[in-house]
């Protein structure tokens, strides 16, 4: 039995979001008709189409009216009163992707549906008149969640008359499904997304993941780090596989594969938006409806993000993932969280005692979760990061150490001592108000251990270059005040803590 009406609104290249909040405004006068039922099984024989009257009993006239696919249409003739079932077998349409137009006698688009991911789809002559004429629209063009397994066909509920909603059910030829109780499609899901990136400045890579069930074409979708795009030739991409585009790098003899190079292409820059869209226009700011996956990263201008958020793809202008500060980390998006800057985090993969810049071309380590697969020295461990100190070596140089106190309220130095190399510096201070200073003078080299502590806990450590004997080293790892034990500053004259960094790892220094 079946059960439960569900909607399959779904966005462009994602998954089905489910039914609106309140059913779709009735536009009367836009087009007499509906698509009640559409069935495109592997078997082109078997396909058909439901057409549907908007009011009950009523008759419409289909001289000149034809029924169009991507490649070709087919002419329909006589009368329709209330349904209508017709063999669309002479299409030969794709279960994976394609569009059905009826297009009335002067050439009109009465009504519209696609579905799938084949990205072309966008650049649709059908899909352009259905959208100015408001039988779909631009942004959530009754995409549904193809391909199809053999026996289950997509039933539009022709109450709302309006085709971004839908349900499945058995093939049922004739059959008005006004009435009829739908069941929620076979979880499918078309997306393409940004999974994983790399660069030194001079090369790049860049991780795509094609996370539909099928097999996608990236004929014309583009990758852009503006004001550079590069522009995919007609290759396609199996579901569940990655592909590693390579940018700024000529190909190698036998390329991989997976991967994809561009020579002339200019390599990413360390802080700024990455966005791949679906093959369209030129202003890629204006493309909500093109935004396939995002990225911002570092500190740089919110160009695209605004769209981004638009799409659905990013939280808000704030957010921007932190950026890798070693050449062998990648920054990586992980495969559990949702999209935003947590999503995306450094990361370095351990492989026989050497660290490698991430995982191009396999999954992703889940940076979220409490795993030794976490290399990366931008900050500690997600799951075990302490809180800011309200003390801090703002400016650690080769004559002493100045410390800030960035705590919003006077402190009281009675309990904090500053340790180099295991041995402890008297503050002489009593106090200290909000925003002031205090300058430590010790002669500091290229290797040294610092430490802030507070009753005897490690609020802050700083591990310049590689000293002979360690004291705290292990400790600042464990709580959660610096990366790991290989992260570590090189140290010549001068280094000042980033505004708004809290000082637990080589990163927020400069």
């Amino acid at each position: 039995m079946l059960v439960g009406v569900v909607g399959c609104n779904t966005r462009e290249f994602g998954s089905s979001v489910g039914r609106p909040a309140s059913d779709p405004v009735e536009r009367p006068g836009i087009s007499p008709l509906v698509i009640g039922e559409i069935y495109v099984a592997d078997a082109p024989s078997a396909q058909f189409v439901e057409l549907v009257t908007r009011q009950t009993d009523e008759t419409v006239d289909l001289t000149g009216y034809s029924l169009c696919g991507a490649a070709s249409c087919i002419t329909v003739a006589g009368e329709l009163t209330s349904i209508g079932t017709y063999d669309i077998a002479e299409l030969a349409l794709n279960a994976s992707f394609g569009e059905l137009a009826v297009v009335d006698d002067t050439g009109e688009v009465a009504a519209y549906v696609a579905w799938g991911a084949e990205p072309t789809v966008f650049n649709s002559p059908w899909m352009a008149r259905a959208v100015a004429r408001g039988v779909t629209q631009a942004g959530s063009f009754a995409a549904l969640p193809f391909p199809m397994p053999d026996g289950v066909a997509v039933v539009f509920d022709s109450d709302n008359c309006d085709a971004a909603t839908c349900g499945c059910a058995s093939p049922s030829r004739g059959n008005d499904d006004r009435e009829i109780t739908l069941s929620l499609c076979p979880e499918t899901r078309v997306s393409l997304e940004l999974n994983e990136l790399w660069t030194n400045g001079e090369s790049s890579w860049v991780e795509i993941y094609n996370a539909s069930l099928e097999a996608i074409s990236l004929a014309g979708v583009r990758l852009c780090q503006l004001p550079s795009c590069i522009v995919f030739a007609d290759q396609h991409l199996e579901a569940d596989a990655y592909l590693v585009v390579h940018l700024g790098v000529e190909a190698p003899a036998t390329p991989a594969d997976n991967a994809v190079y561009f020579a002339n292409a200019r390599p990413l820059v360390l802080g700024g938006e990455l966005v791949l869209l679906a093959p369209g226009g030129t202003d890629v700011s204006a493309e909500a409806e093109a935004f396939l996956s995002f990225v911002r990263f570092g500190s740089t201008t919110a160009t695209l993000s605004r769209t981004a958020i638009v799409a659905g793809l990013w939280p808000d202008l704030l957010a921007t993932a932190r950026i890798p500060s070693f050449e062998n980390e990648a920054l990586s998006r992980s495969s559990v969280a949702e999209n935003g800057a947590d999503t995306w985090q450094p990361v370095a993969i351990e492989e026989g005692g050497n660290y490698v810049a991430g995982t191009p071309g396999s999954v992703n380590p889940d940076v979220s979760a409490a795993s030794d697969e976490w290399y990366s020295c931008s900050f500690p461990r997600p799951w075990r990061v302490a809180p800011a100190s309200e003390l801090v070596m703002h400016t650690i140089q080769s004559s002493g150490i100045e410390i800030v106190n960035r705590s919003g309220d006077a402190i009281d130095l009675t309990d904090w001592v500053l340790e180099v190399d295991g041995v402890a510096i008297p503050l002489i201070e009593n106090t200290l108000e909000n925003l002031g200073t205090l300058s430590i003078e010790q002669t500091l080299t290229a290797n040294h251990e610092l430490s802030l502590l507070h009753a005897g806990v490690l609020r802050q450590f700083v591990l310049l270059g590689a000293p002979s004997t360690s004291t705290r080293l292990e400790e600042a790892v464990d709580a959660g005040v610096w990366p790991l034990d290989r992260c570590s500053l090189t140290f010549d004259h001068t280094l000042i803590l980033r505004t708004g960094e809290t000082g637990q790892s080589p990163a927020d220094y400069r």
